[in-house]
């Protein structure tokens, strides 16, 4: 099976069993991966933190996002931009800077000013995962030409049936340095 087919169909598998899961079974696997997050020794020592609003059933990580900035810590947020397929950054102050775009996105109003400066760490959405830190996401690629700008430290959050034991990778696919599961951490940066 070729590449393409072959992330393709593992895509469709993963992205079913997401929608599959029961608000309560998302919920709870989703509060277990961000308390394994919150104990990294290191977590909260950044200044700025690149940041998903979830959707689909990715891993709910507005809790998180919520102790960044009670910790007073810089939230940046990505806007995607469909026709140049890439992402703008806007720093984020709370879920009202927020509104619903494209998919059923929440994504950071466009009267927000935008966010040029670095980012220590990046915390990526993807859709599946090995343990060596490839990713797949959507097929877009724009979270691969985001990543493949930047020097900041990657985390994903994913469930456990998100990771698999390899993946087809292709030369523009950008890995992320971690990944935190319910049950499992890999490449964690010390």
């Amino acid at each position: 099976m070729e590449k393409k087919n072959e992330k393709s169909f593992l895509r469709h598998d993963i992205l079913m069993r997401r929608r599959q899961m029961t608000p309560e079974e998302w919920r709870g696997k989703s509060s277990t991966i961000v308390e394994k997050i919150l104990q990294i020794k290191r977590i909260l020592e950044f200044e700025t933190y690149h940041v998903y609003f979830p959707i689909n059933n990715e891993v709910d990580i507005r809790t998180l996002i919520e102790i960044l900035w009670k910790q007073k810590k810089r939230v940046v947020m990505p806007r995607t931009l469909f026709e140049e397929k890439a992402l703008a950054h806007y720093q984020v102050k709370s879920f009202e800077d927020l509104e619903s775009t494209s998919f059923h996105m929440q994504e950071p109003r466009t009267d927000l000013s935008l966010y040029e400066g670095t980012v220590d760490l990046i915390i990526v959405p993807g859709v599946a995962y090995d343990k060596r830190g490839n990713r797949m996401g959507y097929g877009g690629g724009f979270y691969d030409r985001f990543l493949s700008q930047k020097k900041a430290l990657t985390l994903a959050p994913a469930f456990d049936y998100q990771m698999t034991e390899s993946l087809p990778v292709e030369k523009h696919d950008t890995p992320v340095k971690s990944i935190i599961t319910e049950t499992a951490a890999y490449g964690l940066f010390s």
